[in-house]
């Protein structure tokens, strides 16, 4: 008797294997598939990665983690390469720039702190050493005169950054890191509905801070597992020497 082929591969198969969902047959045919398709094992890596973040963060339940990985899979497409869809959710605000949004806003820079700088090998896409062309690569993908300051002399040296997504626009991440180690993260988005000018404000989420702030359509959040004052004395500095 001719033996039933295995249907092919699917993302759906990826999604379950990544959660342990599968049956042992099916496992075994996703395992092997995966040995020749190294892509797929990363795609694999990296929704584990994004779910230990969403544990991390709040504490999400498998299912629910699950529902929010693949609305953050296609924002994670445009920020780092990943082989996903497009949708986004998870990282962009929604609605005007009233207080709801910009602390939906913070919570988001919050995010790309937890998924992002807990990473020694890849946390980000163009590192310290190519900072010109990082700055002029933000500043044609955003429209923007994007500029990066140092700040070592409040004990941060720049990693470097990435592209990432906003509200269906360009965003960016830039990544700092000081002599113990200890990571703070620069999100910032240019496509907010303009409502003029807010101050910064200060929100926590679980043990990551963020200091975040308004101006027009541009908004800026820095994060990280740093005191408020910390966060503070970074946010000043960027407020006047950022973006332009």
């Amino acid at each position: 008797m001719t033996e039933t082929p295995s249907p092919p591969i699917d993302d759906d198969d990826l999604h379950a294997y990544a959660d342990g969902r599968l049956d042992e047959a099916r496992a075994a045919a996703v395992a092997a598939h995966l040995e020749g398709h190294p892509e797929h094992a990363a795609r694999i890596a990296d929704y584990r990665r994004i779910d230990a973040a969403l544990r991390e963060a709040y504490g999400a339940p498998d299912e629910a983690r699950g529902r929010a990985r693949r609305r953050w899979l296609p924002v994670a497409a445009a920020l780092a390469g990943l082989v996903v869809g497009a949708a986004g959710g998870w990282w962009a605000g929604r609605g005007g720039a009233d207080d709801g949004t910009l602390a939906a806003f913070a919570r988001h820079a919050a995010s790309a702190y937890v998924v992002y700088a807990p990473d020694r090998r890849h946390p980000v896409e163009v590192g310290a050493a190519e900072s010109d062309h990082l700055g002029r690569w933000l500043s044609a993908r955003m429209g923007v005169t994007f500029r990066i300051p140092p700040l070592t002399d409040l004990g941060f040296r720049l990693i470097g950054g990435r592209l990432m997504v906003g509200s269906m626009q360009p965003a960016a991440l830039l990544m700092y890191e000081d002599a113990a180690g200890r990571r703070l993260v620069v999100y910032v988005r240019t496509d907010l509905p303009p409502a003029g000018t807010r101050a910064p404000a200060f929100l926590r989420a679980r043990d990551v801070g963020v200091v975040y702030w308004a101006e027009g359509a541009r908004a800026v959040g820095v994060s990280g597992r740093l005191a408020r004052a910390e966060l503070t004395a970074v946010a000043s500095r960027l407020r006047t020497r950022l973006v332009i």
